[in-house]
């Protein structure tokens, strides 16, 4: 472990007591050093890497790896007639298999395999269903190319680097089916279709365009990455409309098949690691942790919800993703090497800080004292040997409560990481059998917000050394535009940039919300969080202020309530004094009645009557239980007139 531990962290030497977030370990690495463990024969639960940190904790959990055998693939390659028993992974009938086959191109000759979805692809193909039109989970960009020469040779890397990978041939099937299904073919082109718009801004036509039902790629059909041609008459410039579906690549993916790119422009694709398949992973994440296992981790955490966190009222899910708005903003460089001091001081992770910071955010903004909100978890904890090297979709989406009403800020980031490494256990749970343990009524949404911390470098991930020399084919080749969707109306991505050691924050919400808004806040918090760990560990969490300045001042605004009572020092005296010199003029608007100053005097006066003759005192108090409207305003008058004082009351409460 140590001798790991000082290769990985990049320190000399590693005491039995020394921690391994202390000595900057992260998610990332924990990955790196689980699987280089697993490559020694040992394994440890990754519970205990979070909870017990230290060289000598971690050495007292190491057990001997006890491997899951994943049954082989038995299409061979020449087979045109598939069969139930060649499909060791799932289990289907004959007839079902006969209309699997008869969707893929080229038939049972071009099936690679099949099997059954992993868990967050269960989730993102629901969603799908839900709403094939506006589906959250499919990404486009735009990317502008000098030349069409360049184009075409960046098209055929990738061409080449979906021949590499199976998860990048693999098309998805579930009508006339039991289960869904994934089906890898042997052969998938990359689809390219050209397109001729002649406004003045063709890039913005072809991203609008990108997003319009026509252009939505068929989930049947591998690859599920489609490219869209146009030439920019104006700039002379050549566009490449991209689209993938989350359902074969996360972020890392995403950047490993850009890094593969890159590989073969240069002519370095015979350093690539040899590829590994997505199916192995897939056979781990349902032979992991047992279902019952699940249902009881996630019943304790949510049973007893009778409400959602919901950040200033909304609710998911977005059904328009144009209503969405974007905005990145970096930590400035002070509050970033805070943020990694702290963790590291405190022997978390800056994950976890994080996560923190956002509870309390969603917390506040939703009038609770907790949060619960959907956390992405890097799905590579759990997984078969050599998934660091793997292509696919490993990330899942799974909830997460944090209590923020006790304790310190201290207790409070270490309880975070215990929350954190207890979730990792279950990493590869459908979030659909997560939110059946909750007891919300199914049409009142468990989930309204989502934080995702993701590490930026992909080749850090596969162990692949990113080459930093030049790519000429690659020249003047730059990103124009770009969209992922989300059925969340507020998602923050934590961008870890490992290599400047900074931080970058995606905020991406409805406009009621306000990306500005949330990305101050969320800065304000992290501040106050990294400065009490600094100097007063043991702050109340509750005592720390998420409110940035500029909301202070509106708030300060709003209640500016400080008006001249026209020298009587009293507002109903000060409504007796206007009926004298404007008794016509209007006071009160309901709908369409109107009230002159002289009515709304007389009425309050004859209320006060009233009162006093029920035997209202001075200094008494009357009970006002009114909606807001005419009468309302009347019975505080008459109250005050009465020389008593009022206690308004909600009617619209229990």
């Amino acid at each position: 472990l140590a001798t790991l531990w000082s290769e990985l962290l990049g320190v000399e030497q590693v005491g039995r007591h020394d921690d391994f977030f202390a000595l900057g370990g992260h998610s990332l690495l924990a990955i790196k050093l689980i699987e280089r463990l697993r490559r020694l024969g040992w394994q440890i639960d990754v519970r205990a890497l979070f909870a017990q940190p230290t060289l000598a904790g971690l050495a007292v959990n190491l057990q001997t790896a006890s491997a899951i055998v994943v049954p082989p693939n038995r299409i061979a390659p020449a087979c045109t007639d598939i069969t139930p028993d060649v499909l060791p992974l799932i289990s289907l009938t004959q007839a079902e298999i006969d209309a699997i086959v008869s969707s893929v191109d080229g038939g049972a000759a071009n099936v690679q395999d099949i099997y059954p979805l992993a868990p967050l692809q269960e989730g993102l193909l629901f969603h799908h269903l839900s709403d094939p039109l506006a589906d959250p989970y499919l990404h486009s960009s735009v990317l502008g190319f000098p030349s069409k020469e360049q184009l075409d040779r960046f098209l055929d890397a990738l061409d080449q680097v979906i021949a590499r990978h199976d998860i990048l041939r693999t098309g998805f099937l579930w009508q006339r089916l039991s289960v869904p299904v994934q089906v890898v073919w042997r052969e998938a082109i990359l689809p390219r279709r050209a397109h001729r718009f002649d406004g003045p801004d063709p890039a913005a036509e072809l991203l609008t365009w990108l997003h319009t039902p026509e252009a939505a790629p068929s989930l049947q059909h591998a690859p599920l990455i489609h490219a869209h041609l146009a030439h920019d008459a104006t700039t002379g410039r050549w566009l490449l409309g991209l689209q993938q579906h989350h359902l074969v690549m996360d972020h890392t993916t995403l950047e490993l098949v850009i890094e593969e790119v890159r590989a073969h422009l240069a002519g370095r694709q015979q350093q690539l690691p040899t590829p590994l398949p997505f199916r192995d992973f897939v056979a781990h994440a349902h032979a992991d942790v047992s279902e019952q296992e699940h249902k009881a981790f996630f019943s304790a955490m949510l049973a007893d919800i009778d409400a959602p966190t919901a950040p200033f009222g909304v609710l998911a899910p977005v059904r328009d993703p144009a209503a969405l708005r974007f905005l990145r903003v970096s930590l400035p460089a002070t509050l970033a090497t805070a943020v990694r001091t702290q963790a590291r001081q405190h022997g978390v992770s800056a994950a976890s800080l994080f996560h923190l910071a956002y509870a309390l955010l969603l917390a506040r903004s939703s009038g609770s004292t907790e949060a619960v909100f959907a956390t992405l978890l890097f799905g590579r904890m759990h997984a078969s040997a050599g998934v660091d090297r793997v292509l696919g979709l490993f990330l899942n989406t799974l909830p997460i409560r944090l209590n923020t009403a006790h304790g310190s800020v201290l207790d409070a980031v270490r309880q975070t990481q215990l929350c954190l490494a207890q979730l990792l256990h279950h990493e590869h749970a459908p979030l659909a059998l997560a939110q059946r343990c909750g007891t919300l009524d199914p049409s009142t949404p468990l989930l309204n917000a989502l934080l995702n911390y993701r590490y930026s470098g992909g080749s850090a991930v596969l162990g692949v050394e990113p080459e930093v020399e030049h790519v000429a084919a690659l020249d003047g080749v730059h990103e124009i535009a770009g969209q992922e969707r989300t059925h969340y109306p507020l998602l923050v991505s934590v961008n870890d940039e490992q290599t400047s050691g900074g931080f970058s924050l995606d905020v991406q919400c409805v406009q009621q919300i306000g990306t500005e808004r949330i990305a101050a806040m969320l800065l304000q918090t992290l501040q106050g969080l990294v400065q009490a760990l600094q100097h007063a560990p043991q702050t109340a969490l509750h005592a720390l202020d998420l409110l940035p300045e500029n909301e202070r001042a509106q708030l300060r605004h709003f209640n500016d309530t400080t008006a001249d009572l026209g020298g009587s020092g009293y507002l109903h005296r000060a409504i007796a004094l206007q009926a004298q010199r404007t008794p016509q003029a209007v006071a009160l608007v309901e709908d369409d009645v109107e009230l002159s100053y002289a009515a709304l005097d007389n009425r309050a006066n004859q209320l006060a009557h009233h009162l006093i003759a029920l035997g209202v005192v001075p200094e008494d108090r009357v009970a006002v239980c009114l909606p807001r409207g005419i009468d309302l305003v009347i019975a505080l008058l008459a109250a005050l007139k009465a020389g008593a004082a009022f206690m308004p009351l909600d009617p619209d409460a229990p």
